[in-house]
């Protein structure tokens, strides 16, 4: 993998974050038995070997254009408000099975 060169990888790949995701994905699939894309892959260097695979453009990793779901924001008054509630019910409940 010396030769090799990070700008090679980032010609295939549109940033840093997923060249590393891509790379660990295909080296788990590998370790985990999937057969190689590529001839003379090394089995002991699974890491080695997807770095190749995108090198050689057998994996290609493009990004979603999926819009993503909207997060809402935590109500924390409500959620502190319903657990105050909660335990206090908690609490006379006890004392009601206590006193039976």
């Amino acid at each position: 993998m010396k030769e090799n060169n990070i700008d090679w990888l980032l010609d295939k790949v549109p940033n840093k974050f997923l060249l590393v995701n891509a790379v660990a994905g295909r080296a788990k699939q590998i370790m985990e038995g999937s057969l190689p894309y590529i001839e003379g892959s090394d089995p002991e260097d699974p890491i080695d070997t997807a770095v190749k695979e995108i090198i050689g453009e057998r994996i290609t990793v493009e990004v979603s254009k999926e819009k993503k779901k909207e997060v809402k924001p935590f109500d924390f008054e409500k959620a502190v408000a319903s657990s105050v509630i909660e335990t206090l019910a908690k609490k006379e409940q006890k004392k009601y099975i206590k006193k039976k």
